[in-house]
Protein backbone atom coordinates (compact mmCIF):
# COMPACT_ATOMS: atom_id res chain seq x y z
CA UNK A 1 0.00 0.00 0.00
CA UNK A 2 0.79 3.53 -0.52
CA UNK A 3 0.08 6.90 1.15
CA UNK A 4 -1.65 10.20 -0.44
CA UNK A 5 0.63 13.03 -0.58
CA UNK A 6 -2.57 15.35 0.13
CA UNK A 7 -3.93 13.63 3.60
CA UNK A 8 -1.16 11.15 3.99
CA UNK A 9 -4.33 7.91 3.75
CA UNK A 10 -3.34 4.76 2.36
CA UNK A 11 -4.04 4.16 -1.46
CA UNK A 12 -3.44 1.52 -3.84
CA UNK A 13 0.30 1.78 -5.65
CA UNK A 14 -1.29 1.81 -8.86
CA UNK A 15 -3.03 4.86 -8.11
CA UNK A 16 0.43 6.55 -7.47
CA UNK A 17 1.60 5.02 -9.95
CA UNK A 18 -0.46 5.87 -12.65
CA UNK A 19 -2.61 9.09 -11.03
CA UNK A 20 -6.04 9.73 -10.07
CA UNK A 21 -8.09 11.08 -7.40
CA UNK A 22 -7.57 9.79 -3.85
CA UNK A 23 -10.46 7.80 -2.65
CA UNK A 24 -10.13 9.72 0.98
CA UNK A 25 -9.68 12.90 0.21
CA UNK A 26 -10.24 12.90 -3.34
CA UNK A 27 -7.44 15.63 -4.40
CA UNK A 28 -6.28 14.32 -7.91
CA UNK A 29 -2.73 12.75 -7.52
CA UNK A 30 -0.69 13.34 -10.31
CA UNK A 31 0.83 9.93 -10.45
CA UNK A 32 4.35 9.17 -11.54
CA UNK A 33 3.64 7.69 -15.11
CA UNK A 34 1.05 9.24 -16.67
CA UNK A 35 -0.53 7.82 -19.46
CA UNK A 36 -0.70 10.14 -22.39
CA UNK A 37 -0.48 9.88 -26.27
CA UNK A 38 2.17 10.94 -28.05
CA UNK A 39 0.44 10.93 -31.46
CA UNK A 40 -2.76 12.42 -30.61
CA UNK A 41 -1.35 16.48 -31.35
CA UNK A 42 0.28 14.97 -34.25
CA UNK A 43 -3.02 13.49 -35.61
CA UNK A 44 -4.84 16.79 -34.91
CA UNK A 45 -2.38 18.91 -37.10
CA UNK A 46 -2.96 16.21 -39.69
CA UNK A 47 -6.77 16.33 -39.98
CA UNK A 48 -6.60 19.93 -39.87
CA UNK A 49 -4.10 19.85 -42.80
CA UNK A 50 -6.43 17.83 -44.73
CA UNK A 51 -9.19 19.74 -44.23
CA UNK A 52 -7.26 22.97 -45.40
CA UNK A 53 -6.12 21.04 -48.47
CA UNK A 54 -9.92 19.47 -49.17
CA UNK A 55 -11.30 23.31 -48.44
CA UNK A 56 -8.62 24.40 -51.38
CA UNK A 57 -9.29 21.06 -53.97
CA UNK A 58 -13.31 21.98 -53.58
CA UNK A 59 -12.36 25.69 -54.47
CA UNK A 60 -9.88 24.66 -57.49
CA UNK A 61 -13.02 22.19 -58.53
CA UNK A 62 -15.36 25.47 -58.46
CA UNK A 63 -13.09 27.47 -60.39
CA UNK A 64 -12.62 24.96 -63.02
CA UNK A 65 -16.15 23.99 -63.66
CA UNK A 66 -17.23 27.41 -64.22
CA UNK A 67 -14.25 27.88 -66.94
CA UNK A 68 -15.89 24.53 -68.30
CA UNK A 69 -18.95 25.44 -68.28
CA UNK A 70 -18.13 29.03 -70.44
CA UNK A 71 -16.26 26.76 -72.41
CA UNK A 72 -19.25 24.19 -73.59
CA UNK A 73 -21.10 27.32 -73.86
CA UNK A 74 -19.00 29.49 -75.96
CA UNK A 75 -18.23 26.29 -77.98
CA UNK A 76 -21.94 25.60 -78.40
CA UNK A 77 -22.83 29.23 -79.59
CA UNK A 78 -19.81 28.64 -82.37
CA UNK A 79 -21.35 25.22 -83.20
CA UNK A 80 -25.31 26.42 -83.73
CA UNK A 81 -24.36 29.57 -85.01
CA UNK A 82 -25.53 30.07 -88.70
CA UNK A 83 -22.40 30.37 -91.32
CA UNK A 84 -22.10 34.00 -92.26
CA UNK A 85 -23.76 34.92 -95.13
CA UNK A 86 -21.96 35.55 -98.92
CA UNK A 87 -22.69 38.38 -101.31
CA UNK A 88 -24.45 37.67 -104.23
CA UNK A 89 -22.16 37.12 -107.50
CA UNK A 90 -24.86 39.18 -108.98
CA UNK A 91 -27.52 42.36 -108.09
CA UNK A 92 -29.37 43.19 -110.93
CA UNK A 93 -33.12 45.20 -110.64
CA UNK A 94 -35.68 42.30 -110.10
CA UNK A 95 -33.35 39.62 -110.28
CA UNK A 96 -30.08 38.17 -107.67
CA UNK A 97 -27.95 35.56 -108.82
CA UNK A 98 -26.54 34.33 -105.12
CA UNK A 99 -23.07 33.09 -104.27
CA UNK A 100 -21.76 30.09 -105.76
CA UNK A 101 -21.51 26.97 -103.97
CA UNK A 102 -18.90 24.10 -105.19
CA UNK A 103 -18.98 20.34 -104.00
CA UNK A 104 -15.89 19.00 -104.96
CA UNK A 105 -15.98 15.80 -103.05
CA UNK A 106 -19.73 14.70 -104.52
CA UNK A 107 -19.47 11.26 -106.80
CA UNK A 108 -20.13 12.80 -110.33
CA UNK A 109 -22.52 11.22 -111.96
CA UNK A 110 -21.66 9.64 -115.54
CA UNK A 111 -20.61 12.39 -118.14
CA UNK A 112 -22.70 13.25 -121.47
CA UNK A 113 -21.97 11.74 -124.45
CA UNK A 114 -19.37 13.74 -126.70
CA UNK A 115 -20.86 15.22 -129.69
CA UNK A 116 -18.50 15.71 -132.56
CA UNK A 117 -19.50 17.75 -135.46
CA UNK A 118 -17.20 16.57 -139.06
CA UNK A 119 -17.65 19.39 -141.06
CA UNK A 120 -16.37 18.31 -144.74
CA UNK A 121 -13.60 20.90 -146.28
CA UNK A 122 -14.43 20.98 -150.54
CA UNK A 123 -11.56 20.02 -152.47
CA UNK A 124 -9.63 22.00 -154.41
CA UNK A 125 -9.30 22.55 -158.23
CA UNK A 126 -5.94 22.13 -159.96
CA UNK A 127 -6.64 26.34 -159.95
CA UNK A 128 -7.12 26.36 -156.72
CA UNK A 129 -10.47 27.25 -156.40
CA UNK A 130 -12.97 25.66 -154.41
CA UNK A 131 -15.89 23.51 -157.54
CA UNK A 132 -18.69 24.99 -158.75
CA UNK A 133 -22.07 23.08 -157.90
CA UNK A 134 -24.86 24.68 -160.42
CA UNK A 135 -22.52 26.96 -161.45
CA UNK A 136 -22.12 28.73 -157.95
CA UNK A 137 -18.36 28.03 -156.19
CA UNK A 138 -18.68 26.33 -153.25
CA UNK A 139 -17.23 28.19 -150.37
CA UNK A 140 -15.35 26.29 -147.62
CA UNK A 141 -16.80 27.33 -144.15
CA UNK A 142 -14.59 29.97 -142.14
CA UNK A 143 -12.69 28.44 -139.34
CA UNK A 144 -14.99 27.75 -135.64
CA UNK A 145 -18.14 27.59 -137.46
CA UNK A 146 -20.53 25.32 -138.99
CA UNK A 147 -23.79 25.26 -141.20
CA UNK A 148 -23.69 29.20 -140.79
CA UNK A 149 -23.43 29.12 -137.29
CA UNK A 150 -21.12 32.16 -136.09
CA UNK A 151 -21.24 33.47 -139.13
CA UNK A 152 -21.47 37.34 -139.78
CA UNK A 153 -25.44 36.17 -140.88
CA UNK A 154 -26.12 34.03 -138.43
CA UNK A 155 -28.67 35.68 -135.43
CA UNK A 156 -28.10 35.71 -131.49
CA UNK A 157 -30.12 32.68 -131.03
CA UNK A 158 -27.16 30.78 -133.31
CA UNK A 159 -24.25 32.41 -131.49
CA UNK A 160 -22.23 29.65 -130.05
CA UNK A 161 -23.21 29.74 -125.71
CA UNK A 162 -25.73 32.28 -126.34
CA UNK A 163 -29.68 31.98 -126.12
CA UNK A 164 -31.82 35.65 -126.02
CA UNK A 165 -29.92 38.39 -125.82
CA UNK A 166 -26.20 38.68 -127.60
CA UNK A 167 -23.80 38.76 -124.89
CA UNK A 168 -21.48 39.35 -127.52
CA UNK A 169 -22.63 42.86 -127.07
CA UNK A 170 -21.53 43.06 -123.67
CA UNK A 171 -18.04 44.45 -122.37
CA UNK A 172 -17.80 42.02 -119.34
CA UNK A 173 -19.45 39.09 -121.78
CA UNK A 174 -16.97 39.80 -124.55
CA UNK A 175 -13.82 39.98 -122.25
CA UNK A 176 -14.75 37.05 -119.66
CA UNK A 177 -15.96 34.87 -123.15
CA UNK A 178 -12.75 33.50 -124.84
CA UNK A 179 -10.61 33.67 -121.49
CA UNK A 180 -12.73 31.45 -120.10
CA UNK A 181 -12.51 28.50 -122.11
CA UNK A 182 -8.91 29.13 -122.41
CA UNK A 183 -6.89 27.28 -125.07
CA UNK A 184 -7.41 24.07 -126.41
CA UNK A 185 -4.84 22.11 -124.88
CA UNK A 186 -5.39 23.42 -121.01
CA UNK A 187 -7.11 21.49 -118.44
CA UNK A 188 -7.53 23.37 -115.11
CA UNK A 189 -6.70 21.23 -112.37
CA UNK A 190 -6.70 24.06 -109.26
CA UNK A 191 -9.65 25.21 -107.65
CA UNK A 192 -8.75 28.19 -107.21
CA UNK A 193 -8.52 28.81 -110.90
CA UNK A 194 -11.24 26.70 -111.32
CA UNK A 195 -13.35 29.28 -109.18
CA UNK A 196 -12.83 32.43 -110.85
CA UNK A 197 -13.39 30.47 -114.63
CA UNK A 198 -16.36 29.60 -113.15
CA UNK A 199 -17.67 32.95 -111.91
CA UNK A 200 -16.39 34.67 -115.26
CA UNK A 201 -18.70 32.28 -117.09
CA UNK A 202 -21.78 32.51 -114.53
CA UNK A 203 -20.86 36.75 -115.59
CA UNK A 204 -20.89 36.01 -119.02
CA UNK A 205 -24.14 34.35 -119.42
CA UNK A 206 -25.81 36.51 -116.67
CA UNK A 207 -28.26 38.46 -118.97
CA UNK A 208 -29.69 34.73 -120.14
CA UNK A 209 -31.02 34.01 -117.00
CA UNK A 210 -32.46 37.55 -116.89
CA UNK A 211 -34.14 37.02 -120.01
CA UNK A 212 -35.98 34.17 -118.73
CA UNK A 213 -38.06 36.42 -116.37
CA UNK A 214 -40.20 37.21 -119.52
CA UNK A 215 -41.65 33.02 -119.31
CA UNK A 216 -42.09 33.71 -115.89
CA UNK A 217 -46.65 33.28 -114.84
CA UNK A 218 -46.24 35.42 -111.97
CA UNK A 219 -43.98 38.66 -111.10
CA UNK A 220 -44.11 38.26 -107.31
CA UNK A 221 -40.98 37.64 -105.45
CA UNK A 222 -39.91 34.10 -105.32
CA UNK A 223 -36.43 31.91 -105.69
CA UNK A 224 -35.49 29.06 -107.80
CA UNK A 225 -32.46 26.54 -106.30
CA UNK A 226 -30.40 25.51 -109.18
CA UNK A 227 -27.94 22.38 -109.75
CA UNK A 228 -25.83 21.66 -112.44
CA UNK A 229 -22.29 19.52 -112.76
CA UNK A 230 -19.49 20.83 -114.82
CA UNK A 231 -18.12 17.57 -116.98
CA UNK A 232 -14.37 17.69 -117.93
CA UNK A 233 -14.89 18.45 -121.31
CA UNK A 234 -16.54 22.07 -119.66
CA UNK A 235 -20.04 20.89 -121.17
CA UNK A 236 -22.54 21.13 -118.30
CA UNK A 237 -25.35 18.36 -117.13
CA UNK A 238 -27.50 17.32 -115.23
CA UNK A 239 -29.23 19.87 -114.06
CA UNK A 240 -32.01 20.47 -112.12
CA UNK A 241 -34.32 23.65 -111.52
CA UNK A 242 -36.13 23.52 -108.42
CA UNK A 243 -38.61 25.96 -106.71
CA UNK A 244 -38.22 27.00 -103.00
CA UNK A 245 -41.62 28.76 -103.54
CA UNK A 246 -44.49 28.40 -106.10
CA UNK A 247 -43.35 26.35 -109.11
CA UNK A 248 -43.50 28.09 -112.38
CA UNK A 249 -43.14 25.83 -115.34
CA UNK A 250 -42.25 27.96 -118.16
CA UNK A 251 -39.21 29.87 -116.14
CA UNK A 252 -38.13 26.52 -115.23
CA UNK A 253 -38.18 24.93 -118.46
CA UNK A 254 -36.29 28.23 -119.54
CA UNK A 255 -33.58 27.81 -117.56
CA UNK A 256 -32.93 24.35 -118.19
CA UNK A 257 -32.39 25.14 -121.74
CA UNK A 258 -30.47 28.26 -121.00
CA UNK A 259 -28.11 26.67 -118.80
CA UNK A 260 -27.94 23.64 -121.16
CA UNK A 261 -25.92 26.33 -123.83
CA UNK A 262 -23.44 27.34 -121.33
CA UNK A 263 -19.60 26.29 -122.20
CA UNK A 264 -16.90 26.26 -119.40
CA UNK A 265 -13.18 25.62 -119.98
CA UNK A 266 -11.85 21.92 -119.00
CA UNK A 267 -11.48 20.74 -116.40
CA UNK A 268 -9.26 17.26 -114.89
CA UNK A 269 -12.28 16.18 -113.11
CA UNK A 270 -15.95 16.48 -112.70
CA UNK A 271 -17.69 18.60 -110.18
CA UNK A 272 -21.03 20.20 -108.97
CA UNK A 273 -22.72 23.62 -108.15
CA UNK A 274 -25.27 24.89 -106.40
CA UNK A 275 -27.02 28.48 -106.71
CA UNK A 276 -30.18 30.42 -105.87
CA UNK A 277 -31.65 32.50 -108.25
CA UNK A 278 -33.90 35.34 -106.99
CA UNK A 279 -36.54 36.83 -109.65
CA UNK A 280 -38.56 39.62 -108.63
CA UNK A 281 -36.45 41.49 -105.93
Amino acid sequence: MERCPFCDGQVEESLIINGGPCPICLNEIPGEETATDPGAAQQAETAAAEQAAQKSRTRLMSVVGVFALIGVGVGTWFGTRPPPELPPLITEVGFTMRHVDFHWDKEPPPPPPEVIVKVDRPQLTNSGKAPSVGGQVVEEAPPGSVAGVGSPEAGPEDTPGSKGPNLFDDPLARSAGPKSRGPRGIVLKDRGEIQAMVTKVLHRYAKNVMACETQRSSTAPDSWHVSLWIAESGTPYEIEVNPMGKSDPGLETCLDKTINTWKFARVERAFNITQVYDFGT
